[in-house]
């Protein structure tokens, strides 16, 4: 499987943080085979979580970033030998980033609520509502 290309929006991202982005050391990950899995919506959350773990963890490694029943999900990597503390504030970052995800529209990033149908879950603002797609 081929690397992934990036969009702008995207390059930012990893700019914002190169380290927790890295993908150098030729583990294949998602992250590394796939990219972003989200709209772009939610880009200014990952971009605020990944400078604070890279802040707190400089060698922690992004795996994973995608939408899973209407939610951002993050996952990384941590050297085996950091701290509790080191992890809680890993965790912490991730979480209120998940956890603002699910106010905020997937598409556009503005205030939004989750919605679900019989097949998927999304957050979407009124605007978005009956918009499947990400983007």
């Amino acid at each position: 499987m081929r690397p992934p290309t990036f969009t702008e929006e995207e390059q930012a991202l990893i700019d914002a943080a190169p380290g927790f982005f890295a993908t150098d050391d030729g583990t294949a990950t998602p992250w590394s085979q796939r990219g972003f899995e989200i709209g772009r919506g939610w880009h200014p959350i990952v971009r605020e979580m990944a400078i604070a773990i890279a802040e707190v963890a400089p060698g922690a490694r992004c795996t994973q970033v995608k939408e899973k029943f209407g939610a951002l999900r993050v996952y990384t990597w941590a050297d085996p030998l950091t701290t509790t503390e080191v992890r809680d504030a890993i965790r912490a970052a991730i979480d209120a980033a998940e956890a603002r995800s699910l106010q905020t529209c997937e598409r556009c990033g503005n205030l939004g609520q989750l919605i679900q149908n019989e097949t998927w879950w999304r957050v979407r603002c009124p605007l978005h509502r009956d918009a499947r797609a990400r983007g």
